[in-house]
């Protein structure tokens, strides 16, 4: 059952009769005088459509429409205004809202407005509910045989165990199913706690690092595992141009990010050809720093881009390692306030991350000017006077 909101403050029984004929029959349409008094019990439905009047809009609203948004993804907020409520709409729009009508309206054409932004509001539902189910197959795909896998293994040798006085099995080989069974244990343990760095369950304990020595000590280490393991060369390089110095973040954490990142594309390194460019600069975003993490004959996402983070999908790629996966990662960045994104390579990826740094947010051009006259921004700019139509 999906829910149409109106918020306002006048007569409202022709506008949400003339709503409910037109709307289908799984849709209710529930009137209320003020933004504050839809919740709790708007959140035990599912609303598509909230048309919200200027009038029963208080200046302290503007964040519940921000949470609305948030909370729901596909909601389409509609606002009415008055010329004289101008402003108020202005900051409204930029607090979330999607689009706005002037007041007053054709109640007939107005209703069909209302139900083409319905149905737009209905098909971006649809999408997004399709969207979660193929992340939750993508998931379920990746984790079915990581804890499968080694659940079978252990079956299988907790059997031979149980019977050892029938097949007469040495102390050598009872040793070696023992570090077997250890090894499939950790590896669903690692399975865990990927999943509670996906789903931010693990709280990090920021302090202040210094991001450059960090970004070393994995390069190094993470290098000298590869030729070690490998016995092959690997080219890593690092640059810290504009970087900034520290960071407020986890340092096991984002040690553990960082590793699993080059982990992923070490696995698919080409012999003798691998190359690997670690670089840092100061981000657009105030208060941000920029982490490029680009490998050249590496693994390769191609066309997984979209399902990249999903937890345990990396896995499925570069078979099991001991590194965390990039949903991970991608936990571990949200947690921090920062942001990951990857970019697929003729051959290799590019990963892009972003964190919160202690640097005090540059100087902007109002600031730097000393002609108060110009603006920070330039502001939103209103129809000067009523229109006779309802604005689409």
């Amino acid at each position: 059952m999906y829910t149409v909101i109106l918020i306002t403050q006048a007569d409202s029984r022709s506008l949400k009769a003339l709503l409910e004929a037109n709307l289908d029959d799984q849709t209710s349409v529930v009137v209320s005088p003020s933004i504050a008094t839809i919740f709790p019990d708007i959140l035990r439905s599912d609303p598509l459509l909230a048309l919200i009047s200027a009038s029963a809009l208080q200046e302290q609203d503007l964040g519940v429409i921000q949470v609305l948004k948030k909370t729901f993804p596909h909601l389409r907020i509609i606002l009415t205004c008055r010329p004289e409520q101008r402003d108020l709409a202005a900051r409204a729009l930029e607090h979330g809202a999607d689009s706005l009508f002037f007041e007053p309206f054709f109640i007939n054409e107005f209703s069909i407005l209302l139900k083409k932004e319905y149905e737009k509001a209905f098909r971006q539902q649809e999408f997004l509910q399709a969207l979660r189910l193929e992340t939750l197959s993508s998931f379920v795909e990746g984790l079915a045989p990581e804890i499968n896998n080694p659940l079978t293994t252990i079956r299988g040798f907790l059997q031979i165990l149980q019977t050892q006085n029938t097949y007469k099995v040495s102390a050598q080989e009872i040793n070696e199913i023992y570090c077997l069974l250890e090894k499939e244990s950790r590896r669903i343990s690692q399975v865990i706690t990927d999943l509670e760095l996906f789903s931010g369950s693990r709280k990090p304990h920021k302090g202040l690092i210094e991001i450059e020595a960090l970004i070393k000590q994995v390069v190094n280490e993470m290098k000298a595992d590869f030729e070690e393991d490998v016995g092959t060369e690997i080219s890593m390089t690092t640059d810290f141009v504009e970087c900034p110095s520290r960071v407020m973040a986890d340092r096991n954490m984002c040690l553990a990010a960082l590793k699993g990142l080059l982990g992923f594309l070490l696995a698919g390194v080409e012999e003798g050809k691998g190359m690997i460019y670690v670089k840092t600069a100061r981000s657009p975003r105030p208060n941000y720093i920029t982490i490029i993490i680009e490998g050249v004959n590496t693994t390769s996402i191609g066309q997984d881009v979209d399902r990249v983070f999903i937890p345990l999908f990396s896995r499925k790629i570069i078979s099991f390692k001991e590194e965390i996966s990039l949903g991970a990662a991608y936990g571990i960045i949200r947690a921090h306030g920062g942001k990951i994104n990857a970019v697929p390579l003729r051959k290799g990826t590019r990963f892009s991350i972003e964190l919160p740094s202690d640097l005090p947010p540059p100087a902007t051009f109002s600031e730097q000017s000393s002609d108060p006259a110009l603006p920070d921004s330039e502001p939103t700019r209103l129809p000067p006077s009523l229109p006779k139509q309802p604005l689409p």
